[in-house]
């Protein structure tokens, strides 16, 4: 009898921390989730990687003068990227962060449900005050997605993220994601909505009532 894999993919760029963080969002996954994951990670090799509990992929990070002030968001499209071509990403996919920590039990059709969990709607006169490179990403990604006629809602909220392969090889067809400095999730979220999308506005808490935790966030 075939078994059902929900595949759950961490991004992991190795800090100061040393993997302590991605160590336990990996077992609360591996404890909490109803249903048999697979657990990728992809980028740096954490100390404690025992291949035969997790899948890994090794991406070497971004290097030099250019991307420097934007190393964060560029070594995350290179994975992404990566992610959209290898054999070993699934059709679809869960994205963790490794400050992501469930708390109680949950489903893959709960992550697919928070596609439609929204921070804000940019309308034509909103204006976005730039406080950094990601924020300045985030913005030049929402005029982008104004200008071929696309909807510009603000998904930028710190919560799992459900994706598709093909949509998400589809988006770096679409456009040079890095020679643009566009911001993936924002990019992402408003071309593949899910079908009837139904926009929830998020609050303060909405994470720790479904059953999530992420750190240095307000509204998970």
């Amino acid at each position: 009898m075939e078994v059902f894999v929900t595949q759950f993919v961490y991004l992991y760029f190795a800090a100061e921390e040393i993997g302590f963080e991605l160590r336990h969002s990996l077992r609360s996954v591996d404890k909490n989730f109803q249903g048999e994951p697979e657990l990728l990670i992809i980028g740096d090799e954490p100390p404690f990687l025992d291949r035969s509990k997790y899948k890994f992929i090794p991406v070497p990070r971004f290097g030099g003068e250019f991307v420097k002030e934007h190393a964060v968001q560029f070594d995350q499209l290179r994975k992404y990227e990566v992610l959209a071509n290898h054999e070993w990403t699934k059709e679809t996919f869960i994205n963790m962060n490794d400050d992501f920590f469930m708390v109680k039990p949950f489903t893959e059709e709960w992550v697919s449900d928070l596609r439609h969990t929204v921070l804000e709607h940019w309308g034509p006169n909103n204006h976005i005050r730039i406080t950094n490179n990601y924020v300045r990403a985030v913005s030049k990604t929402r005029d982008y997605l104004r200008n071929i006629k696309r909807p510009t809602w603000n998904f930028n909220l710190h919560m799992p993220r459900y994706f598709h392969k093909k949509k998400l090889f589809k988006m770096f067809q679409e456009v040079p994601m890095i020679a643009n400095r566009l911001h993936w999730e924002t990019y992402y979220a408003n071309s593949f909505l899910p079908d009837n999308f139904k926009p929830r506005f998020a609050f303060k808490g909405v994470g720790q009532k479904a059953g999530f935790y992420g750190t240095d966030d307000d509204h998970s």
